[in-house]
């Protein structure tokens, strides 16, 4: 067979797994849609604008770089995977069955567009509630470290606190993995600190703590809840790599680098915790790479990447199942409605061509490409989620 009657075989196949999306925000309802361009234009990375600007200035102006970004490859993918979903091309038809959608609610929402992108599984970003009620969705638990010691206290006692409502939710099937977000705030860099030191630091006031004393109660609790979560069970999501600059700070590349993590991976007593790194660590792919082929609980996820950039994934898609074992790496959508579509349909088909030229001339047969295909898309979210 050609690359292209390899990759048309291993696009069907792939379109017939029920995927398992381990990062999806799809856990509220969202808001009514003007039309397709000022959609996409939205999910674009926001530029830092030119400075004298008042926030009405600055909206126009980001609206009109949208011009400046048509070239962008998520402009193009995602615009045809909009009109392939609601086949049509024109706009006001599109919007109206964009906001039809929207119209039915947040359940009758998912359960369409899960049935569209063929997904069987989605992680939400922290919605116990909805995950408690529907079949087929889990919810992360957010750990906000800096959120639940925002004033002088006893830490033991709110870690305790935190513990009894995780289990809690955990028991009633709302909670089901830790989600760690805290590189849009500071370096994913998590020290070895005593009890004694973050509690110590958490009896002050929080504004009479210097950054030292409060990055050591974090890194205590970041570092506790990680050890809970290998004993419970409970995979830790955390997002490294690019992001938005959605924070009164923007995200540092340096910060989100994976490799800061490494003194909590390469500590034993975190070896029984299966870590899901979100995003390829992009721009650190080989970095990430080299990560997840290296310790047997780190996962690699490439959620996010299919739309940003198809020949960024590609590239690194080929480096990493070249040096990855074919159980540690996952993917999902990163948005709401018809990102779920996005992520399904644009991560089969970057993995279908990647995979057709792996085939085509590099050793890989049939077979072991469907195999890989089924892994990433499907089987190693339910295992690392104890859904095996």
């Amino acid at each position: 067979m050609t690359e292209q009657d390899l990759y048309g075989v291993l696009l069907d196949e792939f379109w017939g797994i029920p995927l398992f999306d381990v990062h999806s925000h799809f856990c509220q309802e969202g808001g009514m849609v003007d039309d397709p361009e000022s959609y996409l234009s939205a999910w674009t990375q926001p530029e830092v604008p030119p400075p004298g600007l008042t926030e009405a200035q600055i909206r126009d102006w980001r609206e009109g770089r949208w011009a400046m970004k048509r070239t962008y490859w998520f402009s193009r993918a995602c615009g045809n995977a909009l009109r392939e979903l609601y086949a049509t091309d024109d706009s006001a038809e599109m919007a109206r069955l964009m906001n039809g959608v929207r119209a039915r609610g947040l359940e009758a929402s998912i359960d369409w567009m899960r049935g569209k992108s063929n997904v069987e599984n989605i992680v939400v970003d922290s919605n116990p509630d909805l995950a408690a009620a529907r079949e087929g969705i889990l919810s992360t638990y957010r750990l906000d470290a800096r959120g639940v010691t925002w004033r002088s206290c006893e830490l033991e006692d709110v870690l305790e606190g935190e513990e009894e409502r995780i289990k809690g939710l955990k028991e009633a099937g709302g909670v089901h993995c830790f989600k760690i977000p805290v590189a849009y705030d500071r370096s994913l860099r998590m020290e070895d600190v005593s009890l004694e030191e973050a509690a110590r630091a958490a009896r002050k006031e929080p504004e009479k703590r210097n950054p030292g004393e409060q990055k050591a109660i974090e890194d205590y609790i970041f570092r506790h809840f990680m050890r809970r979560a290998g004993r419970w069970s409970m995979p830790v999501e955390i997002h490294t790599g690019f992001g938005w600059a959605i924070h009164d700070r923007p995200l540092r590349l340096s910060e989100a680098d994976p490799e800061n993590l490494l003194p909590v991976l390469e500590n034993e007593e975190f070896r029984r915790t299966q870590f899901i790194l979100f995003h390829g660590g992009y721009p650190f792919t080989s970095k990430m790479g080299y990560m997840a082929g290296a310790f047997s609980n780190v996962n690699l996820d490439f959620t996010c990447l299919s739309p940003e950039s198809w020949r960024m994934l590609k590239r690194a898609l080929h480096e990493w199942i070249d040096i990855v074992p074919l159980d540690r790496m996952v993917a999902g959508s990163d948005g709401s409605y018809e990102w779920l579509y996005f992520g399904a349909r644009l991560n089969r088909e970057c993995l279908a061509q990647v995979l057709a030229e792996k085939v085509e001339s590099e050793y890989m047969d049939l077979e072991m490409a469907v195999s890989m295909g089924r892994h990433i898309l499907r089987d190693n979210g339910r295992r690392i989620f104890g859904l095996e």
